[in-house]
C-alpha cells in the first residue's frame, strides 16, 4: 500500500469512542474553555481534532520530530524540543500533554516551559499511564514483567506515571 492509500484509511477510521470520551473530559477541565490550545507529542492530530470539534478556535499541536502522521490534514504541527517551546509567555490559555511525558528526558524543564507559555489564569494538563500499576493485572508474570519493561524501560522517563504527582508541586 502506498503512502497516500495508507494515508487515505487512516483519515477513515473513527476516534474509538472511549478515546474521544476521555479526550472531550480533558479539553473541558478549563473554566471557561480555552481559546487557544497547545497539544504537545500532538502524535497523530486527534485530540486537536476533538478539540476542534468543541469548538477552540486556535489550535497548535508540537512534535520533537519530522514524524508528524496526522488523523486530519488540518493541523500542521511547531516541530520543536518540548524544554524550549518556541512561543512567547502567555501564548495559550491551556497546555495539554497526553502520554507524552515519559518521552520528555527533563520533565521538570517542560512543565516550566509549559507553564511560562501558559496564561496564569489557564491550566496546564499532563495525562499520563502509570503502566506500572496497570500492568499487574496480568495473570501471566512473565508476560507482565516484559509488558513492564517495554513501556517502562524503553522510554527516557517511562516511569513517569509515578513519579509525575510530585513533579507538579
Amino acid at each position: 500500500m502506498g503512502d497516500s492509500q495508507a494515508d487515505a484509511t487512516r483519515d477513515r477510521t473513527p476516534l474509538p469512542a472511549p478515546l474521544a470520551r476521555h479526550y472531550r473530559w480533558l479539553l473541558t477541565l478549563p473554566t471557561p474553555p480555552p481559546q487557544r490550545l497547545l497539544d504537545v507529542g500532538a502524535g497523530d492530530g486527534r485530540l486537536l481534532q476533538v478539540a476542534a470539534d468543541l469548538g477552540i478556535p486556535r489550535l497548535l499541536g508540537l512534535e520533537r520530530k519530522h514524524r508528524w502522521n496526522p488523523a486530519n490534514r488540518d493541523f500542521v504541527p511547531t516541530i520543536a524540543d518540548a524544554h524550549r517551546l518556541p512561543f512567547p509567555t502567555d501564548a495559550f490559555d491551556c497546555v495539554v500533554e497526553n502520554e507524552s511525558l515519559e518521552w520528555i528526558k527533563n520533565p521538570i524543564r517542560y512543565l516550566q516551559e509549559a507553564a511560562r507559555v501558559c496564561t496564569p489564569s489557564g491550566l496546564v494538563i499532563t495525562d499520563d499511564s502509570d503502566w506500572d500499576t496497570l500492568v499487574y493485572a496480568v495473570s501471566d508474570t512473565a508476560r507482565a514483567r516484559r509488558i513492564l519493561r517495554t513501556f517502562c524501560d524503553t522510554g527516557p522517563n517511562g516511569w513517569i506515571g509515578r513519579a509525575a504527582p510530585s513533579l507538579m508541586r
